[in-house]
């Protein structure tokens, strides 16, 4: 049985905005950067501290680059947003979510193969473009042991977070099964992102899944599967972000643009994994552990 840790970050972040700038340091290292040690140790190596100014601390940088942390002056509106997320008891919210996604996989008789799990919410800073991009939340699971979820707290954000968070666990259980290395296919990425939104609507109703699969139109949709349809064997963890993120990240990835739309390969992906599991009977959670190349031959999709 997993055990989950959720940090209850909305006073340790209120906390740290209440200390002068200077003092901060040591409790951003003891509470955010311990608890998540293994996770900025996995991706250090990726994102690399060449160009980091002479004792400057690369985990507090990378914290603050993933919005981990509170803005330097603090500022009411950030404030603001903390008090809503601990009124909403975001925490707690996360952490049943969490608990019912594993009792879903422990019920149909997968183990999960983690062990523990240490998970936070955060704050996005409030004017931050990732407010806009994603409709104003989001969460990353991509390191087993350590789940990351941002948002703007507002009515239509917060009921959204529990199927948010199941989305990053569903990743972490299907990563276990089928890591998802540098040399990762456009098949298998768009199989783990539409399993993960699948099995948050399974959880938690289709109205309530993310903007990314629910507002693109019909049109977009079928060119978004016509152009991805023919990718699926692109492989190597760059080229396929851009058939998975859109036109707008691959520019600012300085990676080939292919006329996607933002987030083309999620909706892309839930729709194929929704197809197999109408056409299979499986259900979400079953096929969380299939192989991506049986998915995609048994969904008839493309």
């Amino acid at each position: 049985m997993t055990e989950f840790v959720m940090h209850d970050t909305t006073a340790i972040l209120r906390e740290i905005v209440r200390l002068p700038k200077e003092q901060r340091g040591q409790v951003i290292r003891e509470k955010i950067i311990a608890p998540f040690q293994g996770m900025f140790a996995a991706m250090r190596p990726r994102t690399g501290d060449q160009n980091l100014a002479a004792g400057t601390d690369a985990d507090i940088e990378m914290a603050r680059g993933w919005m981990m942390l509170p803005p330097d002056d603090g500022g009411a509106d950030y404030l603001a947003a903390l008090d809503r997320l601990e009124n909403a008891q975001v925490s707690a919210a996360a952490l049943h979510a969490l608990e019912r996604a594993e009792a879903a996989f422990a019920q149909a008789g997968i183990d999960t193969r983690l062990d523990r799990v240490q998970a936070g919410v955060f704050p996005l800073p409030p004017g931050n473009p990732q407010i806009a991009a994603s409709r104003g939340y989001t969460g990353f699971g991509g390191i087993a042991g350590y789940i990351v979820m941002m948002l703007w707290p507002d009515e239509y954000t917060l009921p959204r977070l529990p199927a948010a968070t199941v989305h990053e666990l569903n990743h972490q259980v299907r990563f276990n099964y089928y890591p998802m290395g540098w040399n990762v296919s456009v098949r298998e990425y768009l199989v783990a992102e539409g399993l993960a939104e699948s099995f948050a609507g399974s959880l938690y109703g289709s109205e309530l899944i993310g903007p990314w699969v629910s507002e693109h139109s019909p049109e977009s949709l079928a060119r978004s599967k016509e152009i991805i349809g023919k990718a699926l064997d692109v492989r190597g963890f760059n080229a396929v972000r851009g058939y998975i993120f859109g036109d707008a990240s691959a520019r600012q990835l300085n990676l080939p643009v292919t006329g996607l739309p933002d987030f083309a390969g999620y909706v892309v992906g839930y729709h194929l994994v929704q197809a197999f599991l109408h056409l299979t009977g499986r259900s979400a959670v079953e096929a969380t552990i299939l192989p991506a190349e049986e998915i995609v031959a048994e969904a008839g999709y493309f």
